[in-house]
Protein backbone atom coordinates (compact mmCIF):
# COMPACT_ATOMS: atom_id res chain seq x y z
CA UNK A 1 0.00 0.00 0.00
CA UNK A 2 2.87 2.20 1.05
CA UNK A 3 4.62 1.81 -2.34
CA UNK A 4 1.60 2.28 -4.28
CA UNK A 5 1.27 6.16 -2.72
CA UNK A 6 4.62 6.72 -3.05
CA UNK A 7 4.59 5.85 -6.77
CA UNK A 8 1.54 8.50 -7.29
CA UNK A 9 3.71 10.90 -5.27
CA UNK A 10 6.60 10.15 -7.94
CA UNK A 11 4.54 10.26 -10.67
CA UNK A 12 2.37 13.26 -9.40
CA UNK A 13 5.49 15.45 -8.90
CA UNK A 14 7.28 14.39 -12.34
CA UNK A 15 3.93 15.64 -13.69
CA UNK A 16 3.92 18.90 -12.23
CA UNK A 17 8.13 19.08 -13.27
CA UNK A 18 7.31 17.86 -16.36
CA UNK A 19 8.09 21.36 -18.60
CA UNK A 20 7.07 22.15 -22.51
CA UNK A 21 9.79 21.84 -25.11
CA UNK A 22 9.52 24.97 -25.62
CA UNK A 23 10.24 26.38 -22.00
CA UNK A 24 12.89 23.54 -21.60
CA UNK A 25 14.89 25.29 -24.79
CA UNK A 26 14.42 28.74 -23.60
CA UNK A 27 16.07 27.51 -19.95
CA UNK A 28 18.73 25.61 -21.46
CA UNK A 29 19.47 28.98 -23.91
CA UNK A 30 19.21 31.04 -20.52
CA UNK A 31 21.05 28.93 -18.41
CA UNK A 32 23.40 26.63 -20.09
CA UNK A 33 24.54 23.48 -18.31
CA UNK A 34 26.52 20.24 -18.67
CA UNK A 35 24.85 18.39 -15.69
CA UNK A 36 23.38 15.69 -16.33
CA UNK A 37 20.46 16.44 -13.39
CA UNK A 38 19.65 19.27 -15.48
CA UNK A 39 18.84 17.39 -18.46
CA UNK A 40 14.94 17.31 -19.86
CA UNK A 41 15.95 13.60 -20.36
CA UNK A 42 17.19 12.82 -16.98
CA UNK A 43 17.14 8.91 -16.29
CA UNK A 44 17.81 8.02 -12.56
CA UNK A 45 18.95 4.37 -13.11
CA UNK A 46 21.46 6.08 -16.09
CA UNK A 47 23.36 8.48 -14.04
CA UNK A 48 23.47 6.11 -11.19
CA UNK A 49 25.16 3.67 -13.70
CA UNK A 50 26.99 6.42 -14.85
CA UNK A 51 28.37 7.02 -10.99
CA UNK A 52 28.76 3.09 -10.23
CA UNK A 53 29.50 1.59 -13.37
CA UNK A 54 31.48 -1.52 -11.54
CA UNK A 55 30.59 -3.20 -8.06
CA UNK A 56 34.19 -2.31 -7.53
CA UNK A 57 33.32 1.57 -7.65
CA UNK A 58 30.91 0.79 -4.82
CA UNK A 59 33.56 1.23 -2.39
CA UNK A 60 33.11 4.97 -2.65
CA UNK A 61 29.65 5.33 -2.27
CA UNK A 62 29.68 7.18 0.68
CA UNK A 63 31.89 9.94 -1.11
CA UNK A 64 29.69 10.15 -3.87
CA UNK A 65 26.45 10.45 -1.40
CA UNK A 66 28.13 13.02 0.36
CA UNK A 67 28.60 15.18 -2.86
CA UNK A 68 24.99 14.74 -3.81
CA UNK A 69 23.80 15.84 -0.48
CA UNK A 70 26.12 18.96 -0.83
CA UNK A 71 25.09 19.69 -4.29
CA UNK A 72 21.31 19.25 -2.89
CA UNK A 73 22.48 21.88 0.16
CA UNK A 74 24.13 24.18 -2.46
CA UNK A 75 20.40 23.94 -4.77
CA UNK A 76 18.45 24.55 -1.47
CA UNK A 77 20.37 27.41 -0.91
CA UNK A 78 20.74 29.01 -4.05
CA UNK A 79 16.49 28.40 -3.84
CA UNK A 80 16.15 30.04 -0.35
CA UNK A 81 18.09 32.98 -2.60
CA UNK A 82 15.92 33.29 -5.17
CA UNK A 83 12.82 32.46 -3.33
CA UNK A 84 14.28 35.43 -0.67
CA UNK A 85 15.16 37.72 -3.65
CA UNK A 86 11.56 37.19 -5.08
CA UNK A 87 10.29 38.55 -1.38
CA UNK A 88 12.18 41.36 -1.54
CA UNK A 89 10.92 41.88 -5.31
CA UNK A 90 8.04 42.01 -3.81
CA UNK A 91 8.39 44.46 -1.21
CA UNK A 92 10.18 46.21 -3.55
CA UNK A 93 7.28 46.31 -6.23
CA UNK A 94 4.96 47.32 -2.93
CA UNK A 95 7.08 50.06 -2.37
CA UNK A 96 7.25 51.61 -5.96
CA UNK A 97 3.75 50.97 -6.07
CA UNK A 98 2.71 53.52 -2.66
CA UNK A 99 5.57 55.76 -4.50
CA UNK A 100 4.22 56.29 -7.61
CA UNK A 101 0.14 56.10 -5.89
CA UNK A 102 1.79 59.13 -3.85
CA UNK A 103 3.24 60.85 -6.90
CA UNK A 104 -0.56 60.51 -8.19
CA UNK A 105 -1.96 61.84 -5.55
CA UNK A 106 0.33 64.80 -5.35
CA UNK A 107 -0.04 65.12 -8.83
CA UNK A 108 -4.09 65.15 -8.58
CA UNK A 109 -3.08 67.64 -5.64
CA UNK A 110 -1.32 69.90 -8.04
CA UNK A 111 -3.82 69.86 -10.90
CA UNK A 112 -6.55 71.02 -8.41
CA UNK A 113 -4.22 73.39 -6.98
CA UNK A 114 -3.86 74.46 -10.58
CA UNK A 115 -7.02 74.80 -11.39
CA UNK A 116 -8.40 76.60 -8.10
CA UNK A 117 -5.59 79.14 -9.43
CA UNK A 118 -7.71 79.55 -13.00
CA UNK A 119 -10.73 79.78 -11.72
CA UNK A 120 -9.78 82.72 -9.34
CA UNK A 121 -7.76 84.07 -12.20
CA UNK A 122 -11.25 83.92 -13.99
CA UNK A 123 -12.94 85.76 -11.60
CA UNK A 124 -10.07 87.91 -11.03
CA UNK A 125 -9.73 88.72 -14.53
CA UNK A 126 -13.96 89.11 -14.80
CA UNK A 127 -13.74 91.78 -11.59
CA UNK A 128 -10.89 93.71 -13.59
CA UNK A 129 -13.18 93.78 -17.05
CA UNK A 130 -16.02 95.09 -14.30
CA UNK A 131 -14.11 97.69 -12.57
CA UNK A 132 -12.76 98.71 -16.10
CA UNK A 133 -15.96 99.33 -17.51
CA UNK A 134 -17.35 101.25 -14.42
CA UNK A 135 -14.21 103.04 -14.84
CA UNK A 136 -15.18 103.95 -18.64
CA UNK A 137 -18.77 104.87 -17.10
CA UNK A 138 -17.43 107.04 -15.01
CA UNK A 139 -14.76 108.74 -17.09
CA UNK A 140 -17.79 109.37 -19.35
CA UNK A 141 -19.67 111.05 -16.70
CA UNK A 142 -16.67 112.78 -15.96
CA UNK A 143 -15.96 114.15 -19.02
CA UNK A 144 -19.87 115.08 -19.16
CA UNK A 145 -19.60 116.25 -15.62
CA UNK A 146 -16.85 118.94 -16.93
CA UNK A 147 -18.06 119.94 -20.04
CA UNK A 148 -21.58 120.73 -18.11
CA UNK A 149 -18.88 122.91 -15.31
CA UNK A 150 -17.32 124.35 -17.82
CA UNK A 151 -20.50 125.32 -19.78
CA UNK A 152 -22.04 126.47 -16.17
CA UNK A 153 -19.05 128.61 -15.71
CA UNK A 154 -19.47 130.52 -19.10
CA UNK A 155 -23.24 131.30 -18.53
CA UNK A 156 -22.74 132.63 -14.94
CA UNK A 157 -19.51 134.64 -16.18
CA UNK A 158 -21.36 135.72 -19.46
CA UNK A 159 -24.66 136.83 -17.65
CA UNK A 160 -22.68 138.95 -15.06
CA UNK A 161 -20.61 140.54 -17.77
CA UNK A 162 -24.37 140.55 -19.93
CA UNK A 163 -25.74 142.57 -17.22
CA UNK A 164 -22.88 144.83 -16.34
CA UNK A 165 -22.19 145.77 -19.89
CA UNK A 166 -26.22 146.83 -20.31
CA UNK A 167 -25.88 149.30 -17.87
CA UNK A 168 -22.84 150.72 -19.40
CA UNK A 169 -24.85 150.47 -22.90
CA UNK A 170 -22.33 148.48 -25.03
CA UNK A 171 -24.37 146.94 -27.22
CA UNK A 172 -21.97 146.17 -29.62
CA UNK A 173 -20.22 144.16 -27.00
CA UNK A 174 -23.47 142.57 -25.99
CA UNK A 175 -24.93 141.59 -29.09
CA UNK A 176 -22.11 139.15 -29.40
CA UNK A 177 -22.16 138.44 -25.75
CA UNK A 178 -26.05 137.78 -25.58
CA UNK A 179 -26.17 135.34 -28.47
CA UNK A 180 -23.67 132.99 -26.93
CA UNK A 181 -24.98 133.09 -23.81
CA UNK A 182 -28.19 132.11 -25.27
CA UNK A 183 -26.75 129.24 -26.88
CA UNK A 184 -25.25 128.20 -23.63
CA UNK A 185 -28.01 128.39 -22.17
CA UNK A 186 -29.97 126.09 -24.48
CA UNK A 187 -27.72 123.37 -22.84
CA UNK A 188 -29.27 123.78 -19.84
CA UNK A 189 -32.74 123.30 -20.81
CA UNK A 190 -33.16 119.33 -19.29
CA UNK A 191 -31.65 120.93 -15.70
CA UNK A 192 -33.86 123.97 -15.26
CA UNK A 193 -35.39 121.85 -12.17
CA UNK A 194 -31.88 123.26 -9.98
CA UNK A 195 -32.53 126.63 -8.86
CA UNK A 196 -29.01 127.95 -9.43
CA UNK A 197 -29.98 126.95 -13.48
CA UNK A 198 -33.14 128.52 -13.33
CA UNK A 199 -31.90 131.65 -12.01
CA UNK A 200 -29.72 132.59 -13.82
CA UNK A 201 -32.40 131.39 -16.76
CA UNK A 202 -34.28 134.42 -15.28
CA UNK A 203 -31.62 136.41 -15.24
CA UNK A 204 -30.95 136.23 -18.93
CA UNK A 205 -34.74 136.96 -19.46
CA UNK A 206 -33.95 139.93 -17.27
CA UNK A 207 -31.36 141.04 -18.64
CA UNK A 208 -33.11 141.06 -22.09
CA UNK A 209 -36.15 142.57 -21.25
CA UNK A 210 -33.57 145.32 -19.73
CA UNK A 211 -32.33 145.77 -22.65
CA UNK A 212 -35.34 145.82 -24.45
CA UNK A 213 -36.53 148.73 -22.22
CA UNK A 214 -33.32 150.69 -22.14
CA UNK A 215 -33.11 150.51 -26.01
CA UNK A 216 -36.35 151.76 -26.68
CA UNK A 217 -35.57 154.67 -24.11
CA UNK A 218 -32.20 155.50 -25.99
CA UNK A 219 -34.17 155.47 -29.85
CA UNK A 220 -37.23 157.74 -27.81
CA UNK A 221 -34.55 159.99 -26.43
CA UNK A 222 -33.04 160.06 -30.06
CA UNK A 223 -36.13 161.15 -31.23
CA UNK A 224 -38.05 163.06 -28.54
CA UNK A 225 -41.17 164.14 -31.47
CA UNK A 226 -42.70 162.45 -34.00
CA UNK A 227 -40.12 161.81 -36.96
CA UNK A 228 -37.70 164.47 -35.39
CA UNK A 229 -33.90 163.45 -35.29
CA UNK A 230 -31.54 165.28 -33.21
CA UNK A 231 -29.03 166.79 -35.47
CA UNK A 232 -25.94 164.70 -36.57
CA UNK A 233 -28.25 161.66 -37.08
CA UNK A 234 -28.36 158.35 -34.69
CA UNK A 235 -25.41 157.76 -32.50
CA UNK A 236 -23.19 154.60 -32.62
CA UNK A 237 -24.92 153.14 -29.16
CA UNK A 238 -28.30 153.46 -31.18
CA UNK A 239 -26.31 151.31 -34.17
CA UNK A 240 -25.36 148.90 -31.85
CA UNK A 241 -28.33 149.04 -30.30
CA UNK A 242 -30.03 147.63 -33.51
CA UNK A 243 -28.10 144.64 -33.76
CA UNK A 244 -29.88 143.45 -30.51
CA UNK A 245 -32.77 143.87 -32.52
CA UNK A 246 -32.47 140.40 -34.05
CA UNK A 247 -31.57 138.52 -30.61
CA UNK A 248 -33.66 139.51 -28.07
CA UNK A 249 -37.21 137.35 -27.48
CA UNK A 250 -39.94 138.99 -29.98
CA UNK A 251 -42.05 139.00 -26.70
CA UNK A 252 -39.80 141.93 -25.29
CA UNK A 253 -39.97 142.89 -29.00
CA UNK A 254 -43.34 143.67 -29.07
CA UNK A 255 -43.56 147.32 -27.73
CA UNK A 256 -41.21 148.44 -30.96
CA UNK A 257 -43.73 147.86 -33.26
CA UNK A 258 -44.79 151.56 -33.76
CA UNK A 259 -44.53 152.38 -37.67
CA UNK A 260 -42.11 155.20 -35.94
CA UNK A 261 -39.70 153.24 -34.17
CA UNK A 262 -39.75 150.06 -36.97
CA UNK A 263 -38.55 152.68 -39.31
CA UNK A 264 -36.01 154.12 -37.47
CA UNK A 265 -34.70 151.17 -36.62
CA UNK A 266 -34.87 150.08 -40.44
CA UNK A 267 -32.63 153.39 -41.44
Amino acid sequence: MMEEEELEFVEELEAVLQLTPDVQLAIEQVFPSQDPLDRADFNAVEYINTLFPTEQSLSNIDEVVNKIRLKIRRLDDNIRTVVRGQTNVGQDGRQALEEAQKAIQQLFGKIKDIKDKAEKSEQMVKEITRDIKQLDHAKRHLTTSITTLNHLHMLAGGVDSLEAMTRRRQYGEVANLLQGVMNVLEHFHKYMGIPQIRQLSERVKAAQTELGQQILADFEEAFPSQGSKRPGGPSNVLRDACLIANILDPRIKQGWETPFFVKEVSV
